[in-house]
């Protein structure tokens, strides 16, 4: 072992004399062989006595019956969570849906959620809009105030501006990092993933999306690239522990009919490596006018590692950016 750390520190420090590796790059680097030093240590330290070990533990927090509680984070909807039972801890989850559907919106609504109802400190990772746009969308969700009146300053009247007001105030209490830095990358990612989890701690990180991710390697096919993508963020959930909610965009396969795990846009490693696949299609979408108030939006538990799969119907109210829980399940 000491060995290997003596060889580590060699190759961080002809690394760290090479003028074309970026700063970011060459902490993340430090950071995953620190990691794997630390896995490999440990891995060699287990007995076989250690399963016994596990086993007690396991069997106490099901007596005590805080294995759920303690595991996953609830959604904030009954009918999703009595699927999946929440998000589970250390997990990547990957919600997909074609353009409009309503990805950020879900996403900002079980964030929601989580700020409001149960505390729960988050972090916001927004590649396509601002940190502005964002927060209105919250705004409305919390307001009942329409999303494009406040977006675009459109004169309210009384009751409308005493609503935000109201809104604004529950804001006072929200635990929520977001991050708009265009063009990021995955290691520039990943390195304010861990400062958040350090400096704030977040309990959950959502990504929207993992397309806009920067990748450097112009020359290797998308796949490729994509693939690179997803296993990091894999093990991003795996070294931070907490759930990493990743959105991602559907072929066009998926068109006007109900998607599956072969839509996963420009990769078979994203169903690979997830640990939970979610999508969102509006059925009869051809027939759905996008102004429409409410719109009805199957939330399809594709994949599920260690639990059910199904699907559940909810109301996506367009003009407040709200989700509203049928608790169907």
């Amino acid at each position: 072992m000491r060995r290997a750390v003596i060889s580590m520190v060699d190759d961080i420090a002809r690394l760290a004399t090479d003028r074309s590796v970026g700063l970011e790059t060459l902490l993340d680097n430090v950071q995953n062989r620190v990691n794997l030093l630390e896995i490999s240590y440990k891995s060699k330290s287990l007995s076989s006595s250690d399963a016994v070990d596990i086993a007690h533990a396991i069997n106490s927090d099901i007596q005590n019956r805080n294995f759920t509680e303690n595991d996953y984070i609830s959604s904030g909807f009954v009918g999703l969570d009595r699927i999946i039972k929440g998000f589970k801890k250390s997990s990547l989850v990957i919600v997909g849906a074609r353009p409009s559907v309503g990805k950020t919106a879900f996403a900002l609504n079980i964030a929601n959620n989580l700020c409001l109802n149960q505390g729960s400190s988050v972090g916001f990772f927004t590649l396509e809009v601002s940190s502005k746009s964002i927060v209105v969308r919250l705004m409305a969700m919390n307001s009942g105030v329409e999303y494009h009146k406040i977006c675009n300053n459109i004169l309210m009247n009384e009751n409308e501006r005493l609503m935000c007001d109201k809104a604004y105030s529950k804001f006072k209490n929200f635990k929520m990092r977001v991050d708009e830095t265009c063009n990021i990358d995955i290691h520039e990612l990943k390195s304010k993933a861990r400062k958040m989890k350090k400096d704030y701690g977040v309990e959950i990180i959502f990504i929207d999306y993992i397309s806009l991710i920067f990748v450097a390697q112009n020359n290797t096919p998308r796949y490729e690239q994509v693939a690179f993508l997803s296993k990091n963020l894999r093990a991003l959930a795996l070294e931070l522990g907490i759930p990493i909610i990743v959105l991602s965009q559907l072929t066009r396969s998926a068109e006007g009919k109900e998607p599956g795990l072969a839509n996963l846009r420009e990769s078979g490693a994203i169903e690979q490596d997830a640990d939970t696949v979610i999508f969102l299609h509006r059925e009869n979408e051809e027939l759905q006018d996008d102004c429409e108030e409410v719109r009805k939006v199957k939330v399809i538990v594709a994949k599920n590692r260690d639990g059910h799969t199904g699907v559940v119907t909810m109301d996506f109210v367009s003009r407040y950016t709200r989700f509203v829980d049928l608790g169907g399940g």
